[in-house]
Parts: C-alpha cells; sequence; structure tokens
C-alpha cells in the first residue's frame, strides 16, 4: 500500500500524556509511538484536531498497526490509515 502522507509515522501506540490545550481550549496530547523496528517516537497532536478526542480510550490504535500524518514540524495532523 502506497504512503499517500508527504511525512508519516506508522506503528501501535504505546503512550498517551496529556500535553495541554489549545488556545481555543481544545486537548492536545503527546502520543509515543512503536514503529515495525520498536523504535519509539514521540509526537504531539496539531491543534484543534479530531484525533485528541477520545485519544486516550482509542483500544483501536494501540492494537491495529496504523500510519499517521505529519506535519511538516512532526506533529501528529490527525490524519489516518491502517497499515
Amino acid at each position: 500500500m502506497a504512503n499517500e502522507f508527504a511525512q508519516s509515522v506508522t506503528g501501535l501506540i504505546t503512550n498517551v500524556e496529556y500535553y495541554g490545550t489549545s488556545l481555543a481550549g481544545n486537548p492536545s496530547w503527546e502520543v509515543e509511538i512503536m514503529d515495525m523496528d520498536g523504535d519509539f517516537s514521540k509526537h504531539i497532536t496539531s491543534s484543534n484536531i479530531a484525533l485528541a478526542y477520545g485519544l486516550q480510550s482509542r483500544t483501536d490504535l494501540r492494537n491495529t498497526v496504523t500510519t499517521y500524518g505529519l506535519t511538516r514540524a512532526g506533529r501528529l495532523n490527525g490524519y489516518t490509515k491502517t497499515a
């Protein structure tokens, strides 16, 4: 399957920590993702994305390998697809 994102990370979410709120009061999270090589990376969610809502309870993202789109700054942009 071709990667349709300019930048992305593929793996399983292993940890989610509350990062704060945006200026509009929307939640931000620091998300730890384990890739298929067993390496970990941390990414913060972009401001005002739907992915941030319910992220802490999304067990499907902890059990299904998923590709996450990233901004140029390395933040999760909210776009996902199963790998």
